[in-house]
């Protein structure tokens, strides 16, 4: 339960309708993310715009085996990359494999905590896994 359930509730519902009204809410979710992280890999030579966009055009074409192959290309080269772990966390969950995402959006609010995309992401993850007890601090 959480501690302040009215606060709680109100939060969720405003939460839902605005996620409702959005329709470009992956993307934004995924390019927020993104620019939230910044540059935190050697992995990628390219600029941030460049690696972005490529992300942003996956998640149009619903492509979460390719963002799931650069999360993972992210994490070989440094795992503890955040965004890494948040992208492989991400497109798990897309694909229904919702243990292994919970797993990897764990790792990525470990390394950055900050990131509330990769909180949302991860209660998400639990709640799809009938876990709800774990998608409440």
């Amino acid at each position: 339960m959480p501690m302040f359930p009215t606060a709680h509730r109100l939060l969720t519902n405003f939460l839902t309708a605005y996620f409702a009204l959005c329709p470009h809410y992956r993307m934004m979710v995924l390019l927020g993310s993104l620019l939230l992280f910044g540059m935190t890999s050697n992995a990628m030579a390219e600029n941030q715009s460049e690696f972005s966009n490529r992300i942003g055009a996956y998640e149009d074409e619903l492509n979460y085996a390719a963002i799931l192959a650069e999360g993972e290309a992210l994490i070989k080269t440094n795992p503890n990359d955040a965004r890494g772990w948040y992208l492989k966390g991400r497109s798990l969950g897309q694909l229904v494999r919702l243990k292994e995402a919970a797993i990897a959006l764990e790792k990525s609010v470990e390394i950055y905590p900050h990131n509330y995309y990769s909180w949302i992401d991860l209660g998400r993850a639990y709640k799809r896994d009938h876990q709800p007890e774990k998608a409440i601090l």
